[in-house]
Formats: structure tokens, C-alpha cells, sequence
């Protein structure tokens, strides 16, 4: 995601705050703007979803880094 592979379209999210500031786009790591994904609501049941255009299963490991397999 930090480089442009991920294109926006791909990310979605269960809810966003209406502020340009806070789209799904925006929650990639490092970015040059201090922009950020908010949830419209403060649950644990909030998520960020990325179509990598394949059948894979996901793992965290982090919170910043993820396993993919296929």
C-alpha cells in the first residue's frame, strides 16, 4: 500500500468520517500529509478491507505488517 500498487478503489472501509481528511485512501502508511482513515464510529467493530484482486488469506503479525498467502 505505501507504494501506489494498491490503487484507491481497492480500499474500503465499514464507515469514514465526512471530512476529506479522513477517507480510506488515506490510511497508508507514510504518507507526505498528515491524513488518516477515521472511523465515523468509535467500535471495535470498525475495518479497513483491501481487494488485492486475488484469493488469499490474510494473517497480522503487527500492526503495520502483514502476511499474505495464496
Amino acid at each position: 500500500m505505501i507504494n501506489g500498487e494498491i490503487r484507491d478503489w481497492q480500499i474500503t472501509a465499514s464507515s469514514t468520517l465526512w471530512d476529506f481528511d479522513c477517507h480510506e485512501k488515506n490510511a497508508r502508511l507514510y504518507q507526505s500529509f498528515d491524513r488518516a482513515w477515521c472511523a465515523r464510529h468509535k467500535s471495535d467493530s470498525e475495518w479497513l478491507q483491501i481487494d488485492l484482486g486475488i484469493t488469499a488469506k490474510v494473517s497480522r503479525n503487527s500492526t503495520s505488517k502483514f502476511r499474505f498467502k495464496k
